[in-house]
């Protein structure tokens, strides 16, 4: 596999909450798993309150999960993650680096 995860900040009832999680400039490796080798990416996440738009709690919103997929991927798996996000989906929050090697 190679580039970056998609990710999404879920709510309690489902629903995409905040702005699409942006990416990291970085170089896209060819990611090649052996069995058993697992890949990550790091997603980044800036806190609100910080934001012009997104400064005050009626501009705030919660999340209760990541969905998340492979590059490339359509099968969505829910991880559980409670975090205010901004509400406002034009205000880029978070990010995330392209998929590599987890390394022990």
């Amino acid at each position: 596999m190679q580039g970056y995860p998609s990710i999404e900040f879920v709510n309690t009832a489902g629903d995409r909450v905040g702005a699409t999680v942006g990416r990291v400039p970085d170089q896209q490796p060819l990611v090649m798993l052996a069995p058993g080798q697992t890949a990550t990416a790091l997603l980044v996440q800036m806190n609100v309150g910080i934001y012009l738009g997104c400064a005050y709690p009626a501009q705030t919103t919660s999340s209760s999960t990541l969905r998340v997929s492979p590059p490339g991927g359509e099968k969505l798996v829910s991880v559980p993650l409670r975090s205010n996000v901004c509400r406002s989906p034009s205000l880029d929050q978070s990010a995330v680096t392209p998929v590599e090697v987890t390394t022990p």
